[in-house]
């Protein structure tokens, strides 16, 4: 007969022994959630600074302590979207714009937001990123190849380093492969935990996206990536299908924060994730 009480037993003690052993305990924390710093670029992080998390169906705002670091805690699984809150018609800026971040994995994950001040983006960053497609100017229904690339341009390993990508409503992605870590789809959400990355060395994630069937031709389709890591703030870089514009640093003209677009498709991206290897052919 099922015995609860001896179950428990035997698990506490597996866990003990894990523990004696020093070996990790692997688990999803239903605790888990996002933490970081708000680095005001060329100065120090930012303390008093709000931080807004939305996942499309819902939202919540936390704010920097006295040493600039923001947490957000018992956030359940899906996909949000992070951005630091700015007074509008300011002088700061976001380095990002609607971050996309996976939420509930093991622990917490470690994205870090930068702001900045003046006309120009900041310069030097520790990695740099590039987004491309092909083919740049695509028929509705045609399948075009994103690929996003990120150089480590430090004489330094960096840590925990992540690439992601939330599509617009009229590109999906179909099939992903990266050269480091492990990359996966789950509904418009498409990211590679790329984790060590060693200095100089170049990554790539390589998504097959298809385009609305229904879609009209000359609609211009913007899609946007991400890399964040441990050491510094995160960036991201652009691409315009049927425009030919790539941007790879996106500095915004004005302060606060609009609510994104691709909120509204995120209610559909909870944590249906499909991994998709490397071995299969895009």
């Amino acid at each position: 007969m099922f015995n609860l009480r001896r179950l428990r037993n035997v698990s506490f003690l597996v866990v003990t022994l894990l523990i004696a052993f020093n070996l990790p305990v692997q688990a999803t924390d239903p605790g888990a959630g996002l933490r970081g710093s708000v680095i005001y670029w060329g100065n120090r992080t930012e303390p008093g600074m709000t931080v807004n998390l939305n996942g499309g169906g819902w939202m919540v705002d936390t704010v920097t302590d006295a040493v600039g670091n923001y947490v957000f805690q018992n956030l359940g699984s899906g996909v949000g979207v992070i951005n630091p809150v700015l007074a509008k018609g300011g002088t700061l800026k976001p380095m990002t714009a609607d971050l996309a971040v996976p939420i509930g994995g093991p622990g917490d994950l470690l994205v870090n937001l930068g702001i900045y001040g003046g006309e120009e983006y900041p310069t030097g960053l520790p990695v740099s990123i590039r987004v491309a497609a092909e083919p740049i100017v695509a028929k509705p229904g045609e399948v075009v190849t994103m690929t996003v690339t990120i150089t480590n341009n430090t004489t330094n390993s960096l840590h925990q380093v992540y690439i992601t990508d939330l599509f617009p409503a009229d590109l999906t992605p179909m099939e992903i492969g990266s050269t480091a870590g492990t990359p996966w789809i789950g509904g418009k959400f498409a990211a590679a935990a790329i984790g060590l990355m060693e200095p100089g060395k170049v990554q790539t994630l390589t998504i097959a996206a298809q385009l609305n069937p229904n879609m009209s031709p000359e609609k211009i389709i913007t899609n946007k990536a991400s890399v964040f890591y441990a050491e510094s703030a995160a960036t991201q870089a652009e691409v315009k299908i049927n425009d030919g514009t790539v941007t790879n640093h996106l500095p915004e003209t004005g302060g606060g924060y609009a609510l994104p677009m691709a909120a509204f498709a995120l209610v559909a991206v909870i944590w249906g994730v499909r991994r998709v290897r490397l071995g299969r052919a895009i």
